[in-house]
């Protein structure tokens, strides 16, 4: 199951997301790491591990995305495990990953990127062949199994914004 829903989100909504994470002063960490196995990292926040935690943490602008999320009738019941933000920068190349719980939910905020930067994800077979390569469009959402490999792509050179993404990792109720 791969799932991608472009506009996603409500004009008025993808701006406020968009806007919040481009302009707000919430602190990017350059230490986090998809694959322990590998010496890559890239920018991480950790928005919460529920909707209490989100809001707590002044996140509560992705609350609305939750809940679209969970009010879909295409997408599987579940409940969070982690949500955060990642934002990648030309140069840093993310590796090929796996994640913890059962589906991973990810949304791309940044309604000023395109097509020609990059940063979009790749989901590989088992042989490690790309099966579906998704690009970056903001308020779009993709969903897949956790289980699943996968990895986002190179920014190019080229781009001088942050190549941003909210993260929901769940597990089916």
């Amino acid at each position: 199951m791969i799932i991608c829903k472009d506009n996603f989100m409500e004009e008025h909504l993808a701006m406020l997301i968009d806007g919040c994470i481009h302009n707000t002063d919430f602190n990017w960490h350059w230490h986090y790491k998809s694959n322990a196995n590998e010496p890559d990292r890239h920018w991480h926040t950790l928005a919460g591990h529920s909707v209490e935690e989100m809001a707590e943490k002044g996140f509560d602008y992705l609350i609305p995305l939750w809940e679209k999320i969970q009010n879909n009738t295409e997408f599987p019941p579940t409940k969070i495990v982690r949500c955060y933000l990642n934002a990648h920068t030309p140069g840093v190349e993310p590796t090929i990953h796996r994640d913890d719980g059962e589906i991973t939910y990810i949304y791309y905020p940044n309604l000023e990127w395109k097509d020609i930067y990059g940063g979009g994800t790749s989901i590989y077979e088992e042989d490690m062949t790309p099966s579906t390569i998704i690009p970056y469009r903001g308020n779009r959402l993709i969903g897949f199994e956790a289980k699943k490999l996968h990895q986002a792509m190179p920014v190019t050179k080229k781009c001088f914004l942050l190549r941003t993404c909210i993260v929901f990792k769940t597990e089916k109720v």
